[in-house]
Order: structure tokens, then sequence, then C-alpha cells
């Protein structure tokens, strides 16, 4: 009795291994909605859309090593 009781049990097991292997793929290409997915206009694109107030430019500035750089003395124009 103890036999058949561990061998259904078993085959339980084996059966529930095999589906949650078999199903997450499933589950997984489910979730993955493609058409969600929105594409982010360059600049270009949208750039006679945007206030003045709205572009940001910034400058590029070069130090050599040992020079002194104060981040709060740059202005901000």
């Amino acid at each position: 009795m103890k036999k058949k009781a561990r061998r259904v049990m078993s085959g339980l097991l084996t059966a529930v291994t095999v589906l949650s292997t078999v199903l997450s793929p499933a589950v997984a290409y489910a979730s993955d909605d493609a058409g969600s997915v929105k594409k982010i206009p360059y600049y270009e694109e949208i750039k006679d859309q945007l206030d003045e107030d709205e572009v940001v430019t910034a400058k590029d500035y070069e130090i050599k090593v040992g020079d002194n750089f104060d981040v709060k003395s740059i202005m901000v124009s």
C-alpha cells in the first residue's frame, strides 16, 4: 500500500513539474505586449512643437588634471 501511494505521489509531482516547465514560457509570451511599446521621438521630429523654456542646451567644460573646479561658480544661462 505504501509503495502504491509513493508511486502516485511521485507521478503527481512529476506531472506538476512538467506542467510548470511547459506553461512557464507560455505565460511569459502572453504577458509580452509588443503593441504597447511606443517609439520615443527624436528632437528633430518635435523641435517645432516645443516652447523655448522646454529646450535645454549644455556647454562642455574641459579641465586639466590638477585644475581647481568649483561647480557652484558655473553660471547657467
